[in-house]
């Protein structure tokens, strides 16, 4: 016996429709494949990022406490950063100004600086030359809780990449060309602006 037309026709369709669901079913699990590859791929990624903003969290750290800035200052001015609402970790008086809040008072004494380090020529050839400078007396017996203005802005100079430093030390409000004092939370404050 043989098979009609329209018989034949019916075969065929449901052969080809076989066929294109079986293609969609390959794409489909090779799609989702895909994505479970870019999704352990951006995972790696994440973890990555992740580890190398905590070591750079650490270095900061570091930086921060070569140059008197306390761990207990650093934890305070983050959890002031992290609750926009609290009270700033350094009252001040007087309406909120526009540029961050600080104690600029000039110097007619400036304590004798201490030169800078600077790394061995053999490290600084691939680098180019670069300076460590120390922490200057002023900041040490300026007050506990205040940094040298040229200090604080060679610091954010240096970790912003930031060219500009009379720029730098206008945001930190040392209006004149002599050594002022700024509160170290100012200096984190502007830090974390530039």
């Amino acid at each position: 016996m043989q098979d009609s037309p329209s018989t034949l026709r019916v075969r065929e369709n449901q052969r080809r429709s076989r066929a294109r669901r079986k293609d969609l079913l390959e794409s489909l699990q090779k799609r989702v494949r895909e994505f479970e590859l870019q999704g352990v791929q951006a995972t790696l990624e994440m973890q990555q990022a992740a580890r190398k903003v905590a070591q750079e969290n650490q270095q900061l750290r570091r930086l921060l406490a070569l140059h008197g800035v306390s761990r207990e200052e650093v934890e305070s001015f983050l959890r002031s950063v992290d609750q926009p609402n609290a009270a700033e970790c350094c009252p001040t008086t007087g309406p909120e100004p526009r540029v961050p809040s600080l104690t600029c008072t000039p110097q007619r004494t400036v304590a004798p600086s201490v030169p800078d380090t600077t790394l061995s020529p053999r490290n600084s050839v691939a680098q180019g030359p670069r300076t460590c400078p120390l922490p200057t007396a002023a900041s040490v017996t300026g007050g506990r809780y205040l940094t040298s203005c040229e200090t604080a802005a060679s610091i954010i100079v240096e970790m912003s990449g930031h060219k500009d430093r009379e720029l730098v030390r206008a945001a930190l409000g040392c209006k004149s060309k002599e050594d002022c004092k700024v509160k170290n939370t100012t200096v984190l404050q502007v830090m974390g602006e530039l």
